[in-house]
């Protein structure tokens, strides 16, 4: 069981939840993980989308531009600076757009594209 458990918090969201607990709540409680867990979903999602829209545009190894992101449809504009934000508080070490290749290379590596749990390495956040 816990084996299992491990391999599905080894995700974008996984990851991003933990760091939201040690970033903007007080430990890593599990009601610090309540109160972060809906913001840092859209920090995961964000993420996400960022690079469905990198591979939409046909970016490559380029830079997608906040403004290109926001005029794909996805999010306005302000809730693409705000979530540009919140990620860059919680991944100050990862380029969105490193991040977005990341996600593309292991989305790309695996047999199903319709598999959504897709696992990235990441660096871990020390304390």
């Amino acid at each position: 069981m816990m084996r299992h458990m491990a391999v599905r918090t080894d995700t974008v969201l996984g990851h991003t939840i933990v760091r939201a607990a040690l970033t903007w709540g007080n430990g890593t409680g599990t009601w610090d993980v309540v109160k972060v867990t809906p913001r840092a979903a859209r920090v995961a999602a964000f993420i996400g989308m960022w690079a469905a829209t990198m591979r939409d545009e046909g970016v490559g190894d380029g830079e997608l531009s906040p403004e290109v992101y926001a005029k794909s449809g996805y999010e306005s504009r302000p809730s693409t600076y705000r979530r540009l934000h919140d990620y860059g508080e919680l991944w100050p070490e990862i380029d969105i757009n490193e991040m977005g290749r990341l996600v593309l290379a292991a989305a790309d590596s695996r047999q199903s594209k319709l598999d959504l749990n897709v696992r990235v390495k990441l660096p871990v956040l020390a304390a």
